[in-house]
């Protein structure tokens, strides 16, 4: 309890006051240290019983992460969603749930209804323009809650919110779990493990994160339920090992000097270091052969007249503009699968046999003094609080 307070007052004590010219810096994050995606591993984890049948899946099937044979790519533009932070003075808006997927479509694992509710909702926010599923969230920071919505689309009036599944679940500086959306085929909420902007920036990701594969099998803890893209259904598919179940929670199996001298780019090796110290759960499908990573859309911004922010990122980086996927690409160093390992979902659970967190605790110390080290007191101030 006392760790969670220390975080709140140095990093997220701004929170109710985000807004399109105060959004999150990059050392805050949603969610109690509890939550899945903001606990660190220990150095052993326990693995998946069919951690290698997994991997071999991947590797039988050609998938890696996104990016051209021998390279790795993180992309902008096809982000997860846009994100908005709602204030009381925002406009009040009308959810209207199409039920689109049958009943239950709009309500989150509390069992609540969002169909019909009214919320504030940011001028101007629209969903993800260049996805497929319209992903649009937001966070009403007065009451706490984090609205995670797909397909969602205006009326002529903007006065109500048309979407085909959603959700509401606690959200906020400590609070909640990134559990129970509805917006996801996975069931995690859209800030969980989401990539943004001002993360890069900073240099440090302190959370899990969340990523896209080709196809899955089932689901594990924490997914709320088995919504993917079942393999039988890509042609094609190998039968070799075991496709991946929603929820997996993959590790890169590469110590911090392994990382530092793997001659990656300072922003893959922000990537990387998350891989490592906090994995990455499987959240959803594509049916395009590549791990993708979720991150941010710029329309978070955007649409509320601020700067294109993961564009100039890459731009700024060195990235490359692809016209025909309309995205910002920037290149690193290849990834292969065979450097991944699955963890048990004992540890989401907290109930690995045997479990310590002498292991993270220690990575976690080294981490809080090389901030301290380079210069970044309020960061490393911020990671010793979380605890």
């Amino acid at each position: 309890m006392g760790s969670a307070s220390a975080a709140s007052s140095v990093c997220a004590q701004t929170f109710g006051s985000f807004s399109a010219s105060n959004y999150p810096a990059g050392c805050w994050r949603p969610y109690g240290a509890n939550s899945p995606f903001n606990r660190p591993l220990p150095d052993n984890p326990t693995l998946a019983p069919n951690s290698a049948s997994i991997i071999a899946n991947l590797t039988a099937n050609n998938v890696n992460f996104e990016g051209s044979p021998g390279q790795f790519a993180f992309t902008s533009d096809d982000g997860r969603d846009g994100v908005y932070y709602s204030r009381p003075s925002d406009p009040v808006v009308t959810i209207h749930c199409t039920y689109y997927w049958g009943p239950g479509t709009c309500t989150g694992s509390n069992k609540a209804n969002i169909d019909g509710e009214q919320i504030h909702v940011p001028a101007g926010a629209l969903p993800q323009t260049n996805g497929t599923d319209a992903h649009m969230t937001v966070v009403d920071q007065a009451d706490q809650l984090e609205y995670d919505f797909e397909h969602a689309t205006w009326s002529s009036d903007h006065q109500t919110l048309n979407v085909w599944a959603g959700a509401a679940i606690p959200a906020g500086p400590n609070l909640g779990t990134g559990l129970g959306g509805g917006g996801t085929a996975a069931g995690f909420s859209t800030l969980a493990g989401l990539i943004t902007e001002p993360e890069l920036a900073s240099g440090t990701i302190n959370h899990a994160l969340a990523i896209n594969v080709p196809c899955s099998n089932g689901s594990v803890y924490p997914a709320q339920g088995a919504n993917g893209t079942p393999c039988s259904h890509l042609q094609g598919q190998s039968n070799t090992g075991s496709p991946a179940p929603l929820g997996t929670l993959f590790q890169l199996n590469m110590s911090d000097a392994q990382i530092a001298n793997s001659g990656a780019p300072a922003w893959e090796k922000t990537l990387m270091t998350a891989m490592a110290h906090y994995g990455m759960y499987v959240n959803d499908t594509d049916g395009i052969g590549n791990i993708e990573l979720e991150a941010e859309s710029d329309v978070s911004y955007t649409s509320l007249g601020g700067p294109s922010r993961l564009d100039n990122f890459i731009k700024a980086n060195g990235g490359s503009y692809y016209a025909p996927l309309k995205r910002w690409i920037l290149t690193g160093r290849f990834i292969p699968v065979d450097k991944l390992r699955v963890v048990s979902p004992c540890f989401a659970q907290g109930s690995c046999p045997g479990s310590s967190d002498r292991g993270a605790n220690a990575r976690r110390i080294a981490s809080i003094r090389h901030l301290a080290r380079h210069g970044h007191v309020a960061a490393a101030q911020m990671s010793f609080a979380r605890g």
